[in-house]
């Protein structure tokens, strides 16, 4: 090889028009979870499809799960020399040892396409993984003009062991690592919002993967180059929370600043409560006083935007980016709402008993207990694996009516809990708010706004500059 070429380079096929164009032939390379989850979304889709696994020890036929079709099972080299696309579904460290095995197929059949859905581990991953045939290069250990290894991402890396060890330059897609085994062995995970991020040098080659990624009910998304699309692709699953380090940071003011606030109100004012049951009064009420100032920091982005919208009458716009980072965040600071909202619940229970207001504390509990569900519905539809069951149409429904009906209530059960501890006073001795006058002011901006947005006018104006009518 030129010392001054790339390593990432070259997996561009030559022969195009050997590529399949519809229904290829597809072989699987392992057994396990996750390529028999492949499997089923191929075939239950479109049993027309050959798929064919490729194993070490060939058996009988795999059934999988309740599937009515059988897919063939054939040692790893019969699998490869007779398909169109080879998938592996292997571990990394395997990859070597197949490319190995399927060094003849691969002299022979220098278009076939090959497939990775690895993901990498995190921490030392790389170490180690190649064995005395494929050395891990490091430092001094790089040519000219080569990109170190723990630098590139996997699908790069199979693409240089590939030209390495098999001296071949074949076109490597990397596909559904980002999809669980468990969307695809959904029949259901075929919505609107499920999407298969794809990445690759050869056009063509995607195109053919994109057409599977379809047949499998997903919407694929073309991210880009090997080099570049891939190593965006692998650190996905390893993100938790876009922005969630900012969201933690915001909850946690909020419920400083309300500990602080209830404790300061108690030690100076006074409460009816025991003094020994102050501390579970104060972490129940600040808790409860940062969920509902979460929820409403989640729902007044969305009216900004709308609004900002509305002013420039136009949707396609780029926002702020303030405003862009505050709706990012709306996910986590969200879910942590519901955390201190379930740490207020489990407070409630060993508190005193509001039951002995009579019809208020009923009523009292009874509209936090829903607030609660319908936040936790409305967290529980962010998840990937609910996310996945639904459309577009059915997201929004539940953000947009839901979450409001939950914020709603869970002003109504501020304000009813008020009204049970009398604590309705405009101010306290010493000039004092009561804490649910503050309470107040983010969920109420929230709901006001979203008011002005339902107003007819305003309405039918914001659809149409959003092109929805």
């Amino acid at each position: 090889m030129d010392a001054k070429t790339p390593v990432e380079i070259s997996v561009i096929v030559e022969d195009r028009t050997a590529l399949p164009s519809s229904d290829p032939r597809i072989a699987i390379i392992g057994s396990g979870r996750y390529g028999r989850a492949l499997a089923t979304a191929i075939v239950e889709r479109d049993a027309t499809i050959p798929v064919t696994f490729g194993v070490r020890n060939p058996q009988e036929p795999y059934r999988l799960g309740r599937m009515k079709h059988e897919v063939p099972v054939k040692s790893i080299v019969e699998a490869a020399s007779d398909c169109d696309v080879l998938i592996l579904a292997v571990p990394f460290v395997a990859y070597t040892p197949v490319v190995q095995q399927l060094r003849d197929v691969f002299h022979r059949r220098p278009w076939l396409i090959v497939v990775d859905v690895a993901n990498r581990q995190p921490g030392g991953f790389f170490s180690g993984f190649f064995g005395d045939n494929f050395r891990l290069k490091r430092g001094n250990d790089v040519e000219a003009g080569e990109q170190p290894m723990e630098e590139m991402s996997i699908a790069s890396q199979l693409a240089m062991i590939l030209q390495k060890v098999a001296d071949f330059r074949g076109p490597v897609v990397k596909a559904f690592n980002t999809n669980s085994a468990y969307e695809l062995e959904s029949r259901e995970a075929t919505s609107t919002r499920s999407v298969a991020h794809i990445s690759g040098d050869d056009a063509k080659a995607k195109q053919v993967v994109m057409n599977i990624a379809k047949i499998m009910g997903f919407h694929p998304n073309d991210i880009g180059t090997l080099a570049k699309g891939s190593k965006d692709q692998e650190e996905f699953p390893h993100t938790f929370f876009n922005g969630s380090r900012l969201a933690a940071a915001i909850t946690i003011v909020l419920l400083v600043f309300w500990m602080v606030y209830v404790g300061l109100t108690i030690f100076i004012i006074g409460s009816p409560d025991k003094p020994e049951i102050w501390p579970l009064k104060i972490v129940m009420k600040g808790t409860g006083h940062a969920a509902l100032s979460g929820f409403g920091l989640v729902f007044i982005p969305g009216s900004i935007a709308a609004f900002v919208q509305l002013y420039r009458g136009n949707a396609t716009r780029p926002l702020h980016p303030f405003l862009t980072k505050w709706l990012s965040i709306r996910k986590p600071l969200g879910i942590l709402a519901v955390w201190n909202m379930a740490i207020h619940a489990i407070c409630g229970f060993v508190a005193p008993n509001y039951l002995d207001h009579g019809y208020k504390g009923p009523v009292y509990l009874l509209l936090g207990v829903i607030s609660f569900f319908l936040f936790y519905v409305m967290a529980k539809a962010s998840s990937g694996e609910t996310a996945a069951h639904l459309s577009w149409r059915e997201f929004r429904w539940i953000f947009s009516h839901i979450g409001y009906a939950g914020l709603i209530l869970g002003v109504g059960h501020s304000v009813v809990c008020s009204v049970l501890l009398d604590e309705l006073r405009p101010v306290w001795p010493g000039g004092w708010l009561p804490s649910w006058w503050l309470l107040l002011i983010l969920p109420g901006m929230a709901l006001f706004f979203k008011l002005v947005i339902l107003l007819p006018g305003i309405r039918q104006r914001l659809k149409k500059v959003r092109g929805e009518s």
